[in-house]
């Protein structure tokens, strides 16, 4: 069930990236990564841990954070450059 619902989600997160402008695409991108960031406490601490061993203390928590937000945000723009690679591989056919 919990698969299904995470289809039908992508179903309408790619429908929504499809008709939106380019410009509303990359917001669209953003609000998913940061949904994502919230979702996923568990992963957070684990990208929190492997930051501190390979950064120590070069950076402090909050920049590890604020990267980790950095990275889900761009895991959302590349979620949507993806799903448009179909479009952009059709529209050159």
């Amino acid at each position: 069930m919990k698969n299904l619902l995470v289809y039908f989600l992508f179903k309408i997160f790619t429908f929504l990236v499809n008709i939106l402008p380019k410009k509303l695409q990359k917001y669209l991108g953003k609000g998913f990564g940061k949904f994502a960031y919230s979702v996923t406490k568990s992963r957070r601490k684990v990208a929190k841990k492997n930051l501190k061993i390979a950064f120590g203390d070069e950076l402090s928590e909050e920049q590890r954070i604020e990267l980790i937000k950095k990275v889900y945000k761009n895991i959302g723009f590349m979620l949507v450059e993806f799903i448009l690679l179909k479009k952009i591989y059709l529209m050159k056919l």
